[in-house]
């Protein structure tokens, strides 16, 4: 009751606080009356709304079933909504989407879709009213997806004077094939796929360019490359330039101790080839640099007058070096008829193995009986007196002698031949090997 009495209008009025927090509140009522009656309900059109077809995660994706030349479709719509002045005005093409309704499809044919327009936006207070048009028609088919070569092809290039090319290809190993989906009727127009340049060049080396993937049917007309969907459609194709050269083969051999043995037998055509010339092609620069082609070496201690035949003998070929010539592999053969066999006994004493043995070792050899193929002028003038001069090496590093008995090691050995002795040993290269005891001194 206290209060009451107290109380007084005037007082009340005449309190700032009061006064403030009257005026928020009447301005606010006014603002309120004024935005309703500069606001009333208005409707607004957006004229290029994007249409969404998609049958992602739908049964007609798992069907394989997609819509057909999805650029050709109608790519937009117009959209109608309603609502406050204050919020239409604030709305954007972005806050609306439009989708297609594919409930109505379920296999491959002609439909008539219908489009719902759909608010895509936090804001409230508006309704959509109207999709213009409510239908668009789309085709639908199944989509396939189909791997194809490409065919690379560079037209207007040419190669200087001396040089000469091969026919273009994809240079990245990894674009080779392409994979193409598209309707299946369209997947199965396609004939070839080409990776095309057109140019005006005359080439002194490789060169690489960017070619366009075109696509052919099977009469060699182009196809509408919109109507399928590839991973890129571009490639680098390459042009290779290169030089080639006619050029002797010549045959090596390994395990030669003997260096008289091989011009011997190439400069006394003891051995015949069934190729004695290939074309090569490389580089210009790697091409001028060749003079001749070697065979992969002939085991030389395994030519004997009853092993004299070598087929299919591979041609060495250095690197960025290829073959023009049909063939890669020589058959060799050896003129052995003037040969003979003879078998020599080198001393133990003629065993040699330098410093190679620690000092307070002893080594014990045996005599060894060697095989040895030669032409029959030398071979047979050997004597005793010749035999003796046969000498083998062999290497004992890393031998130790036993504790109590011998140490038993089986090394290997080449023989040192005497001088003008034109002639190899006949031996597999597995038992050439002799046998030395080491003991301690």
């Amino acid at each position: 009751m206290k209060f009451f009495q107290n109380f007084s209008i005037r007082k009340l009025l005449y309190n700032k606080n009061f006064a403030i927090s009257l005026s928020i509140v009447v301005a606010f009522v006014f603002w309120l009356i004024i935005s309703l009656d500069q606001n009333p309900e208005r409707e607004r059109s957006f004229s290029s709304v994007p249409i969404t077809v998609s049958t992602q995660g739908t049964i007609l994706a798992e069907q394989g079933i997609d819509a057909v030349n999805k650029d050709s479709i109608l790519q937009s719509a117009s959209v109608t909504v309603s609502g406050p002045n204050y919020i239409v005005s604030s709305l954007k093409t972005d806050d609306i989407k439009i989708y297609a309704d594919l409930s109505g499809v379920s296999k491959p044919g002609t439909y008539t879709i219908s489009l719902t327009a759909v608010k895509n936006t936090s804001k409230t207070g508006f309704s959509i009213i109207e999709v213009s048009p409510e239908t668009i028609q789309v085709d639908f088919d199944y989509y396939d997806t189909k791997k194809f070569d490409i065919i690379a092809r560079a037209d207007g290039v040419t190669t200087s004077d001396g040089l000469i090319s091969d026919p273009a290809k994809v240079t990245n190993v990894d674009q080779q094939t392409i994979e193409i989906r598209g309707p299946r009727a369209e997947i199965e127009k396609i004939g070839s796929v080409v990776a095309y340049y057109k140019g005006d060049e005359t080439l002194n080396t490789t060169e690489t360019f960017e070619g366009a993937i075109i696509l052919y049917d099977k009469s060699g007309n182009q196809l509408d490359i919109k109507k399928y969907e590839l991973p890129y459609e571009k490639v680098d194709i390459s042009v290779p330039v290169f030089k080639e050269k006619v050029l002797s083969i010549v045959p090596t051999f390994s395990n030669v101790e003997n260096d008289l043995v091989t011009d011997y037998l190439i400069d006394n055509n003891i051995i015949s080839l069934s190729e004695t010339k290939v074309t090569v092609f490389g580089q210009p620069d790697k091409i001028d640099s060749l003079q001749k082609v070697e065979l992969a070496p002939i085991d030389i201690s395994s030519v004997s007058k009853a092993n004299f035949k070598f087929d299919n003998v591979s041609l060495y070929l250095e690197d960025g070096v290829g073959i023009r010539s049909d063939f890669s592999t020589v058959n060799v053969s050896f003129d052995l008829s003037k040969f003979a066999h003879k078998e020599i006994t080198v001393s133990k004493n003629n065993i040699q193995y330098g410093d190679t043995l620690e000092s307070n070792i002893r080594a014990q050899f045996k005599d060894k009986k060697i095989v040895i193929c030669g032409p029959s002028s030398v071979v047979s003038k050997i004597d005793a007196n010749t035999a003796k001069q046969f000498k083998l090496n062999v290497d004992l590093s890393g031998k130790v002698a036993g504790s109590e008995t011998a140490q038993i090691y089986n090394v290997p050995y080449s023989v040192v031949y005497p001088s003008g002795i034109i002639a190899w040993e006949i031996v597999s290269s597995d038992n050439k090997t002799i046998q030395v005891s080491l003991s301690e001194k």
